[in-house]
């Protein structure tokens, strides 16, 4: 009875499984895309600078302190304005690549000097050159090559491009767009187990497989609605696929190419914004924004179900994972946000950081549950429980003794 009650009691206070919570808020106009840099800990977010039509920047945050460290300045594309959308970090060279979707551009920049090394023109078809701009963007570390989604009013295609003579060496048809398809940005991810790179083109509903050795399509994959973002999941070969028009992510088998699950993520009014995904390898969990709900959803790759739902600032559009803080930052682009969760248990703290300054507060919490009122209410019940279980062994004793309450002479 007593063991009982012990694991009645302690069991709901026990480590729980999720104990994802937000520690940190940056501001960063209009954040898009997000890249983690492995090589100095930092984050890369995009600003489009929406405010400045003709300017955009890159912003540079230490995961160390969860601040503005540089901001970078990435002029104006060959249009007049400029959208960063895409970012990839290539950890051979110690640069991050970014798209612009406004033009045919990718950018090269040095972490160690924070500035534009290079500007790549004409990445898409030649023949798509003012007509089409660069989306998502990943690195192949196995071949050194980076590979740029892009598309034009009726084709999808990927790009392959050599990072250390900035040379694009193939183009790679991935289908036709979707007469209409707005929205949905065309996503790449490296999955380097298998040496292939999964990719949707812009409305498409196909993702394909291409070989990193041959540059040519293996497979294409239907998931059933159009895909915004990808990720890939090292820990299970898995590529994750965001559907924000059905509020679904599908998981593809990278060993056999096809629709394994399909999860309900989000409640909310389809997006008309993309889902930029990350996999956090130290969890083994996909981290799913979205935008018209502002939360982000925090899928289990084990269970394939929502594990968890987090409440963050307005318009929660990408995220990235950076292992070596344990962390999920999310780019807000609806309040001019980069939200940085972590998924270690410990103190919820809340930090906005500027340009003026920084404002920290702490409050202590595990899971939502408050920790003290929850070890007193166990202390409390527990106590009460061990009282009862000493004198219900004390009454059953007495029962069982057969000379309980007789007086024994001797003659």
């Amino acid at each position: 009875m007593l063991v009982i009650a012990t694991l009645f009691v302690l069991a709901p206070f026990a480590p729980a499984v999720n104990t994802q919570r937000v520690v940190a808020d940056i501001e960063v106009a209009f954040p898009s895309g997000l890249a983690y840099d492995s090589g100095r800990s930092e984050i890369f977010a995009l600003s489009p600078n929406y405010s400045e039509v003709y300017a955009g920047t890159i912003v540079v945050i230490s995961d160390a302190t969860d601040q503005v460290v540089a901001t970078i300045s990435a002029g104006s594309g060959p249009s007049g304005s400029i959208h960063l959308l895409g970012a990839a970090y290539d950890s051979d060279r110690g640069e991050v690549f970014v798209t612009d979707a406004d033009s045919c551009d990718v950018l090269a920049i040095s972490d160690a000097t924070n500035a534009l090394t290079n500007t790549v023109c004409d990445v898409p078809y030649p023949s798509y050159a003012g007509t089409t701009g660069a989306f998502g963007i990943a690195y192949d570390a196995g071949r050194s090559e980076v590979f740029v989604a892009n598309s034009n009013s009726t084709s999808n295609a990927v790009s392959v491009m050599n990072d250390s003579t900035y040379a694009v060496t193939a183009y790679i048809p991935i289908g036709s767009r979707v007469p209409g398809s707005t929205g949905f940005a065309p996503s790449v991810a490296y999955d380097s187990s298998k040496g292939e790179v999964f990719a949707t083109g812009l409305g498409s509903e196909i993702v394909s497989v291409i070989s990193d050795a041959t540059n040519e399509v293996l497979a294409n994959v239907s998931v059933g609605f159009p895909v915004s973002s990808l990720a890939y999941d090292s820990g299970t070969g898995e590529v994750f696929a965001a559907e924000p028009g059905a509020n679904t992510v599908s998981v593809i088998s990278d060993a056999t190419n096809k629709v394994v699950a399909t999860i309900s993520a989000g409640n909310g009014t389809p997006a008309d914004y993309y889902w930029g995904l990350a996999y956090d390898s130290g969890r083994g969990e996909i981290f799913v924004p979205e935008s018209n709900t502002n939360t982000v959803s925090v899928i289990s790759d084990q269970t394939d179900q929502v594990a968890a739902t987090l409440g963050v600032s307005g318009g929660p559009s990408e995220a990235v994972y950076d292992p070596g803080k344990s962390e999920v930052f999310v780019a807000d682009s609806g309040d001019g946000f980069v939200t940085a969760i972590s998924d270690v248990p410990g103190s919820t703290t809340s930090m906005t950081s500027s340009a003026t300054g920084t404002q920290t507060s702490s409050t202590s919490a595990s899971n939502g549950i408050p920790e003290f009122p929850g070890q007193l209410v166990a202390i409390t019940i527990f106590s009460a429980m061990l009282v009862a279980s000493y004198v219900l062994v004390r009454i059953r004793k007495s029962k069982r003794s057969p000379c309980a309450g007789l007086t024994i002479k001797n003659f």
